[in-house]
């Protein structure tokens, strides 16, 4: 039976990549319905052809598992940003980095746009995350600059890019994979955000063991899967000041908290914490109001 990687799927039918290059379009065997489980792009499977087609057979174990884009085995997080045309998230950016985190996902902070910046502001971005654990890379998809750094983190992953609308994912991703098939979309006039192009889930294989997939902008970013009581875990900065008066600090309101005290001396970005105590108590309120439902 031949293996291959989902790289497409349509309806009930799923575009399967081999090593050789040949894309096989399969059916998925019904079995997979009666054990609750959909064949997803990025899942790696047996297939065998017959004379009425091709029949997916087998789904291998899965490494990893998104929602947002419903992708298998992703092993690296892309996140593209930009500090103005659209203006910059530092709460949405933290939440990004967390949920790769939190599905296990390597995360490479992408600035975009870095032709319009200057030095200072470049300097004050990669001084706020360059303890979050995430590679940062500063390019210009326009110029092309740095654009090639980041390829090369790319090799051997399969990638997921993702950011708000209007941070130029398209653009980059078709520089990378050196294809038009993405489209751009420009900045609303009147929001001043993007407006949101990439429609459909699909893996771009750009060598062999290397993937890539665009995801459809957004505003706004919500987390799942982690309690605000183990928030903290998905900070790695705060590891360095794990001793605190108490060992079940959450970081929040305790006396003698280490974390609170680095973040006064500059040794955690403000920005940063400030971000960590929003979305705990977002978490928190979320989490109380099912408990009194």
């Amino acid at each position: 039976m031949p293996y291959a990687i989902i790289i497409k799927g349509v309806g009930s039918f799923y575009h399967v990549l081999e090593k050789s290059g040949e894309v096989t379009v399969c059916k998925a065997r019904g079995v997979f319905k009666n054990r609750n489980l959909v064949p997803l792009v990025g899942d790696k499977v047996f297939f065998e052809k017959n004379s009425q087609g091709a029949l997916i057979t087998k789904i291998l174990p899965r490494t990893s598992v998104l929602e947002r884009p419903a992708v298998a085995n992703a092993t690296l997080g892309v996140i593209v940003c930009t500090l103005k045309s659209p203006d910059i998230s530092y709460l949405t950016l933290d939440k990004m980095l967390i949920s790769n985190k939190i599905n296990n996902l390597k995360s490479v902070l992408c600035l975009n746009k870095c032709d319009l910046y200057e030095k200072e502001q470049i300097y004050s971005f990669t001084d706020i995350y360059k303890k979050s654990g995430a590679k940062i890379i500063v390019l210009s998809a326009k110029t092309k600059e740095n654009v090639k750094n980041l390829t090369a983190l790319l090799k051997d992953n399969t990638c997921v890019f993702y950011g708000v609308s209007g941070s130029g994912k398209s653009t980059l991703i078709n520089l990378i994979t050196g294809n038009n098939e993405y489209v751009s979309g420009s900045l609303s006039e009147k929001t001043q955000r993007g407006k949101n192009t990439t429609r459909h889930t699909q893996l771009d294989c750009v060598s062999a063991g290397t993937y890539i997939m665009d995801t459809p902008g957004f505003s706004s970013f919500d987390l799942k899967n982690v309690c605000h009581n183990d928030l903290w875990k998905y900070y790695d900065e705060f590891y360095d000041y794990s001793y605190c008066k108490y060992n079940t600090c959450k970081h929040i309101g305790e006396p003698s908290c280490a974390v609170k005290s680095a973040v006064m001396d500059g040794n955690i970005s403000k920005i940063r914490y400030e971000n960590y105590v929003k979305i705990y108590n977002e978490l928190k309120k979320s989490e109380e109001s099912k408990t009194n439902k």
